[in-house]
């Protein structure tokens, strides 16, 4: 930032913000080379599209604004074209947070000139459009493809690189907690490795029967779908969000098996869903769910209530959000009293005792524990 030939404000920084709030005013947030966001208010159609025509959030731009030190009115449409704005710094709530980066608000009623810096837009300090950054230099290490990256490998802004190692100490943090790595394998890989463990343990025959496998929390469907694909067993998935459309290779690959694709179901695991569905519940050969999050234990419930064998991997635990307690009487704040919580499930007229709650673990990294129940004894 410095003064103009003509008396005004020069502001030289990156576009970090946008917002058209309608025809004539638009709000931008410059983020100049000392860390310090500036917020500008733009005014007056014609100038606002001159400026932001052909500018987009990361870009480098130049605004040379006009300025003067006394506060002026909010312009109207009688007041004249020329320059009028003020300058004022606007206090944070956290005075931290002010001196990490103060912020100036200039409320201009008029820009002289706009263009792109003469470096033009950032990439490694180069004349290149600008890219995202590669997401293995974000998390601190070495990318794998090397050169041949095309990603970004540089931090642009301070803010940018004090970011990622906000994000590089979380990471740490939640592995430390016994969280995933980012290192295992892909989602898609996860569901066929519990897919496979389903098949060993209760059989095809057996999961086959009835309705089907009832998926609960299953909404990318990679565990149904690589059921239902590989070994032709019926699946339903029941999961709140939209799911996402099959891909063009595995309808061709159901139609030339003559396999069923999974149906599914867009709605909550709930007492709802069980009043209105209570026919393909009862009819399943059994409850799967792959870190279903706050279904976890309602598939539990569920499973022994109607005595249905069930199989589920746990991962959040949601201690904020369910009170729960253990035999001992300690609440359950960590994953491994949550799979202790669940192992202790029990039939009404059961000893808490008595084992009802099997334990396995799949081969594969992060919440890899699979609580399971081949059968449930009818009394």
């Amino acid at each position: 930032m410095g003064p103009d030939s003509e008396g005004g404000i020069r502001l030289e920084g990156l576009v970090t913000f946008r917002r058209k709030l309608n025809k004539s005013l638009t709000f931008v947030t410059l983020e100049t080379d000392d860390g310090i966001s500036h917020e500008v208010t733009l005014i007056k159609e014609e100038h606002v599209k001159a400026v932001l025509r052909n500018t987009e959030v990361t870009m480098l731009v130049t605004l040379d604004i006009s300025a003067r030190t006394t506060d002026p009115p909010i312009p109207t449409s009688n007041d004249s074209a020329h320059a009028d704005c003020h300058s004022e710094t606007v206090p944070g709530p956290n005075p931290k947070k002010q001196k990490l980066n103060s912020l100036q608000k200039f409320v201009c009623c008029e820009v002289l000139r706009s263009q792109p810096s003469s470096q033009g837009p950032l990439h490694n300090k180069k004349t290149q459009p600008i890219v995202k950054p590669c997401k293995w230099f974000l998390q601190g290490k070495e990318c794998p493809m090397g050169a041949a990256c095309n990603r970004r490998h540089e931090f642009l802004t301070k803010k940018e690189e004090a970011q990622a190692v906000r994000s590089q100490e979380a990471r740490q943090l939640f592995i430390n907690h016994g969280g995933d790595d980012g290192a295992g394998l892909q989602h898609s890989k996860r569901g066929s490795i519990f897919g496979d463990w389903l098949v060993a343990t209760f059989g095809v025959e057996y999961l086959s029967s009835g309705s089907g496998v009832l998926d609960i929390a299953g909404g990318k469907q990679h565990v149904s779908q690589y059921l239902a694909l590989t070994y032709g067993i019926r699946c339903t998935v029941v999961d709140p969000r939209p799911t996402e459309p099959i891909s063009p290779c595995n309808i061709l690959t159901f139609e030339k098996r003559g396999h069923q694709p999974p149906s599914y179901h867009m709605a909550l695991f709930d007492s709802e869903f069980l009043a209105n569905h209570q026919e393909l519940v009862k009819s399943c050969s059994c409850l799967i769910g792959q870190h279903p999050d706050e279904a976890t234990e309602p598939i539990v419930d569920v499973a022994i209530k109607l005595r249905k064998p069930f199989a589920v991997v746990p991962c959040c635990v949601f201690s904020k959000l369910f009170v729960r307690k253990l035999t001992s009487g300690k609440y359950v704040t960590t994953y491994e009293q949550f799979v202790q919580y669940l192992k202790e499930k029990s039939l009404p007229n059961q000893k808490p005792t008595t084992k009802l709650v099997n334990q396995d673990v799949l081969d594969m990294k992060g919440r890899c524990i699979v609580l399971f129940a081949r059968e449930i004894p009818s009394a």
